[in-house]
């Protein structure tokens, strides 16, 4: 089984999205870290109930619109998520 296999099985109990600015994402790390834990990842911590990427730019010519994704594996944290960062 290819390692591309296995990451979209693990990422898909992370399917509650918030996307925020990316001016705003390292505070957002460290809160996500705080509070819910170490990120998910595909080599080091496959437990983890959050992870976040680089969505890239919301418009193709406003570079300064480039968002990142929050995913989480219980909407409940989403949703706690949102109210502070969103």
């Amino acid at each position: 089984m290819t390692s591309e296999i296995v990451k979209r099985r693990a990422l898909k109990r992370l399917t509650n999205e918030v996307f925020i600015h990316k001016s705003k994402h390292r505070e957002a790390k460290k809160w996500c870290t705080e509070h819910l834990g170490e990120r998910w990842d595909i080599l080091d911590n496959r437990d983890g109930i959050w992870s976040m990427f680089w969505a890239g730019p919301a418009n193709k010519d406003n570079d300064w619109q480039s968002h990142y994704r929050f995913c989480f594996a219980e909407e409940k944290d989403a949703l706690w998520f949102s109210l502070g960062w969103s």
